[in-house]
């Protein structure tokens, strides 16, 4: 039965183009390389390489079985990275739970630091409205999770700010309330308010986003907008979210009479300490609380 040494001795040859090439680049004799070829060749009773031509040219049917061969030795290298990061502590999984009506962008830094540092592990990304993702949290279900911060936590959630988002009042260049330079409170009452429905489960959000008597609600930022964009209400949202929009001119800001202030709204990563966590996740946690302390 052919081995993977005998198998990088075959893809080897063929990326450098000779066996004495080969064989500097994986420090060993020339002979040893050629024999392993050959004996690759053996065990499969298929001819690899034409050896007629002054360099090693591969065959029809070794042509075929090169890219067999990467797979095989790629396949190898990431067995060989899993048992690694078994025996590291790693952890095969991270459930990282995030705030429908916070941007996506929020967790740029978080999954760029597990596909970098940890490529073997799988991420699942799920919504969850406040409660909800602290409860998952508690329950460890979720390990680490991203929400609008509040004015209290449970016992045994641990949180540090990673961002202050500005919230802006929006709609379609198109909409009624568009060519108005200050809205009342009574033309904003009376005009339907699309919102994400994470916001009414949110102790601070409920009390300080939600303004119409008429609302629409929506599941995610992203229809929550789509709505907004197709000009069936107005709604607040993040100033992040929005920059883009701004520039392909589907939103536009819009003032209303009770906007006096800048509105702000913290983003909190919260973990729970009440629970044994592995190697990606005291990564990430260490990465915001140091980010956080460097920045009082």
């Amino acid at each position: 039965m052919f081995n993977l040494e005998q198998t990088l001795a075959f893809v080897t040859t063929v990326e450098e183009g000779s066996f004495s090439a080969a064989a500097r680049k994986l420090q060993k004799s020339q002979s040893s390389v050629s024999i392993g070829v050959s004996n690759l060749e053996d065990e499969l009773d298929i001819e690899l390489f034409d050896r007629n031509t002054r360099k090693p040219t591969l065959t029809e049917a070794g042509n075929r079985l090169y890219h067999q061969a990467k797979l095989l030795l790629r396949q190898a290298d990431k067995m060989n990275s899993y048992a690694l990061a078994i025996n590291n502590e790693v952890e095969s999984k991270v459930v990282i739970g995030t705030d429908p009506a916070a941007p996506l962008s929020c967790l740029d830094s978080i999954l760029l630091k597990i596909d970098r540092e940890f490529p073997n592990t799988e991420v699942e990304i799920r919504l969850l409205n406040h409660l909800s993702l602290q409860q998952a949290l508690l329950d460890h279900t979720v390990d680490l999770g991203i929400h609008f911060g509040a004015d209290a936590y449970p016992q045994y959630l641990n949180f540090a700010s990673i961002h202050q988002y500005k919230w802006l009042c929006v709609c379609s260049p198109d909409y009624s309330l568009a060519s108005l330079d200050i809205i009342s409170n009574e033309e904003l009452l009376a005009a339907r308010q699309i919102i994400c429905e994470s916001m009414l489960h949110h102790p601070v959000l409920s009390k300080t986003s939600i303004f119409s008597q008429d609302t629409w609600q929506a599941d995610n930022l992203t229809q929550c907008s789509h709505l907004i964009e197709l000009g069936l209400g107005w709604g607040i949202l993040p100033s992040d979210w929005c920059a883009e929009r701004f520039e392909l001119g589907s939103l536009i800001t819009i003032e209303p009479e009770f906007n006096q202030t800048q509105m702000h709204s913290a983003l909190d990563f919260v973990w729970a300490s009440n629970r044994n966590i592995g190697k990606v996740c005291r990564t990430i946690i260490e990465h915001f609380t140091v980010q956080k302390s460097s920045h009082i």
